[in-house]
């Protein structure tokens, strides 16, 4: 497990890291857990750069997404909502940077 995180802080920006961290005390508040998935976890297993961020949520994506803006008003907003598919795009603002992950239920 220590070398998945040593991967994970060597291929993922500090700004992502951040957010991941924010995401997962967030999810704690909101009763439930998030993972990444897709293509970063194949880049931090392959030590490949990660730029493309997805997240699953245990339950509903779209509420989880409603709860972080709410608690984190500052740095993250709703770019687009898909009722359809139970996701949604949110874009963090964080040093000086826009980076948008997409949270799927």
């Amino acid at each position: 497990m220590d070398k998945i995180i040593e991967k994970f802080k060597n291929n993922v920006s500090i700004e992502i890291q951040k957010i991941t961290e924010i995401c997962t005390s967030v999810a704690e508040k909101f009763g439930t857990r998030v993972f990444l998935v897709g293509g970063v976890v194949r880049d931090i297993l392959l030590d490949r750069p990660c730029f493309d961020i997805d997240i699953t949520v245990e339950g509903n994506a779209i509420d989880f997404a409603k709860f972080l803006v709410q608690e984190f008003p500052d740095i993250c907003s709703i770019k687009s909502v898909h009722d359809d598919f139970k996701t949604v795009k949110v874009n963090f603002k964080f040093n000086n940077h826009n980076i948008e992950i997409d949270f799927a239920s």
